[in-house]
């Protein structure tokens, strides 16, 4: 037994012996399978890449090959090599088109040399000519004196007068009326032309022949509108896009303000919708910071000269009409490209059209929807509407230059106001900034301003913050687009030991009513228009947060240093049921008293 079990194990151990060096062949043949199909695999991606290989060469439009052997040498063609070699005539085509290139570089360099002197050539002549202009200027400067002396219109009024008849009739009528009133007043005002007297000679005939051929034109194209929709398409943009023509030829008027900036009026005439449109630019000659809301945006600058007229809204009643049957009701869309139509462009034009506020009698009075122009119109409008105009360019650019100052946290009150407060006021400005209309009507204090409508979205909206020692008042500052004829309207709020409003607060209430209702008496010192206005209502209300603070903080209860000292003179710190304080300040007795 011992021998067969000692004779198995060795026959067991042969097997496994064997078994293994089979398998490990088997496994050394598998990884030379292996690295064969990887060569294999590697070669495929090489021959792929090579077959798919693009030359540089295949990217450059070379000439055809007649002409290359028609033109090229054969030092460089030699076809009795290239006829049958393509790769050799590819190289030889290559040859060529370097030598080529060569050549244009060459003669590429030659034209820059001849551009640099040329234009060395143009920016001598230029500067001539540049050097020149201000001699010619100075000649027709010294010259219009003599031409006026003897009568002789200089070649600008001359050139006016040329182009004057080729305005449409409105324009034309207000040229006319704003150069008399120039002349008449001695105005320092400018009343110009400008547009293309041939674009508009003819558009002229253009409209001349289309009167003559109406009738058939009409027929004829509402016979194309029911036949081809495409036509159709193109009819109604072409419509939409005539409706909104201007007439090429406009009148300009350029309106000075008192510190040298220039407002200028471009007055249009659309031709299909018969109104004239307004479009301004203005030109500020003193350095002026942008404050955060700039008030001499020029979309609201002259909204609201006159009440209800924003130029926004088409004052023709039958421009509605005209729109709606070309499928454009919104009038409004069409301000930013067109201009505004003031209801005071259309008095300057001599155009009156009926209103819908008008009443029977004016109704009666009023010229049709295509109204023609009257020099009587436009007389009687010219004085109000240019004083107007002045009026709001300088209180803007008053209004623009106290807001840079009251960024900067500094009061400029005039000197002769300087005698309506008195000589120390410790409450100072702190801040000033833009406020948006929806911050603005989220505040509780604000609300009656907002809902009786002395408030609305066409204010310039600020805050303002005063502080002396812990105490800070906020105000919230609504300038109206009619300042300073009318005054800035403020509501307030306070943060001292505890937060209080104009709403419950009747002190704070009193000092609304001080800057807010008897502003009249903060300007008494100035002649109109009181652009200093907003000025002294703020200096008032730091008047008055002092006199609140002294009058609040003296209580005998109180052990201790006050934190206000009083600085004021007053009599009594409050009087009456409402305990108001004594806001109101006496310049002459130089003592605070009651209202």
């Amino acid at each position: 037994m011992k021998k067969l079990n000692r004779l198995e194990k060795i026959r067991n151990r042969k097997v496994r012996d064997a078994t293994n060096e089979a398998k490990q062949k088997v496994d050394s043949h598998h990884l030379q399978l292996q690295n064969l199909l990887y060569e294999v695999t590697h070669l495929t991606k090489e021959v792929n890449k090579c077959l798919e290989f693009k030359s540089k060469d295949e990217e450059i439009e070379l000439v055809s090959i007649e002409e290359f052997y028609k033109e090229a040498p054969e030092e460089i063609s030699r076809p009795d090599r290239t006829v049958n070699d393509a790769h050799q005539q590819t190289l030889a085509r290559l040859d060529w088109e370097l030598e080529q290139r060569k050549r244009l570089a060459a003669k590429c360099c030659e034209a820059e040399k001849r551009k640099e002197e040329m234009l060395k050539d143009i920016q001598k002549q230029k500067e001539y000519l540049d050097a020149l202009a201000p001699c010619l200027i100075a000649i027709l400067q010294v010259a219009t004196p003599v031409q006026d002396q003897l009568g002789v219109q200089s070649e600008m009024k001359r050139l006016q007068n040329r182009m004057a008849p080729y305005l449409p009739t409105p324009l034309f009528v207000l040229f006319v009326q704003s150069t008399a009133y120039v002349e008449a007043w001695n105005e320092k005002m400018e009343v110009s032309i400008e547009g293309d007297i041939d674009e508009a000679t003819s558009l002229k005939d253009a409209v001349e022949e289309q009167d003559e051929d109406s009738g058939d034109s009409d027929q004829e194209e509402l016979v194309g509108v029911k036949r081809y929709r495409r036509s159709t398409i193109d009819k109604l943009t072409e419509a939409r896009r005539k409706i909104l023509q201007k007439h090429p030829i406009c009148a300009s008027i350029v309106v000075n303000a008192k510190d040298g900036s220039k407002l200028k009026l471009r007055f249009y005439y659309l031709i299909a919708l018969h109104i004239i449109t307004v479009t301004t630019e203005l030109t500020v000659e003193s350095e002026m910071q942008t404050p955060s809301r700039d008030v001499l945006s020029l979309s609201m600058l002259l909204d609201h000269l006159f009440p209800d007229d924003d130029g926004r809204t088409t004052p023709n009643k039958a421009n509605y009409y005209q729109l709606k049957r070309l499928g454009m009701d919104d009038f409004e869309a069409y301000v930013a490209e067109i201009g505004r139509p003031y209801v005071w462009a259309q008095r300057l034009g001599g155009l009156d059209f009926v209103q819908s506020q008008g009443t029977k009698e004016s109704f009666s009075n009023a010229a049709p929807s295509k109204a023609k122009s009257s020099s009587d119109i436009s007389c009687s409008h010219m004085e109000i509407v240019i004083g107007a105009i002045k009026e709001r360019l300088n209180a803007r650019i008053s209004l623009q230059k106290l807001l840079v100052d009251l960024e900067q946290g500094v009061v400029p009150v005039p000197k002769e106001s300087l005698k309506l407060f008195p000589a120390k006021i410790a409450t100072h400005l702190s801040s000033w900034s833009s406020l948006a209309w929806e911050d603005y009507q989220a505040l509780p204090q604000v609300s009656r301003f907002v809902n009786g409508g002395l408030v609305t979205d066409k204010h310039f909206l600020f805050s303002a913050t005063l502080e002396r020692g812990s105490a800070k008042l906020n105000a919230c500052v609504a300038v109206g687009m009619h300042y300073p004829l009318e005054p800035a309207i403020f509501s307030l709020s306070c943060f001292w030991k505890e937060t209080k409003t104009s709403l419950i607060d009747t002190a704070l209430w009193d000092m609304e009513q001080e800057v807010n209702v008897y502003w009249k008496d903060l300007v008494a010192a100035s002649e109109p228009p009181h652009h200093c206005l907003l000025a002294n209502q703020l200096h008032c209300l730091a008047m008055c947060f002092d006199v609140y603070l002294e009058t609040e903080s003296t209580d005998g209860a109180v052990e201790g240093p006050r934190e206000f000292a009083k600085e004021k003179m007053f009599f009594r710190q409050s009087c009456g049921r409402s305990r108001s304080k004594p806001f109101k300040y006496d310049s002459k007795l130089c003592l605070f008293t009651y209202r």
